[in-house]
């Protein structure tokens, strides 16, 4: 599945391969806690997130949460933290870019 306009990628979607960077591995409800106002829309964004091939997921059924159903854990592919540091770097790269077109009234 990949994403279309109605699928926008949000701010917190966007939140997600930076944490799995950070932490390495984290549950549905671990990330929830972090981000998502509820358990369901983190479930849904995270799907899609995995549907998308952005991040990885393995059912750990050992891990259970309330109404003992087992959790997802999350997790990056290697080339995923390599692009999310690339992406990052470009983006800020992008920032002194516009920094310096603003400073010296260029709007083309």
């Amino acid at each position: 599945m990949s994403w279309t306009k109605k699928q926008k990628l949000t701010e917190r979607d966007m939140q997600v391969p930076e944490l799995l960077g950070d932490y390495r591995m984290l549950t549905t409800s671990q990330l929830q806690r972090l981000l998502y106002p509820s358990l369901q829309k983190a479930q849904t964004r995270l799907l899609r997130l995995f549907q998308s091939g952005l991040v990885r997921r393995f059912a750990y059924p050992v891990l259970l949460r309330e109404g003992g159903k087992g959790e997802y854990v999350y997790h990056l592919k290697k080339r995923s933290n390599t692009v999310l540091t690339a992406l990052r770097h470009l983006l800020q790269l992008n920032d002194v870019r516009i920094a310096f077109k603003l400073a010296c009234g260029k709007s083309d």
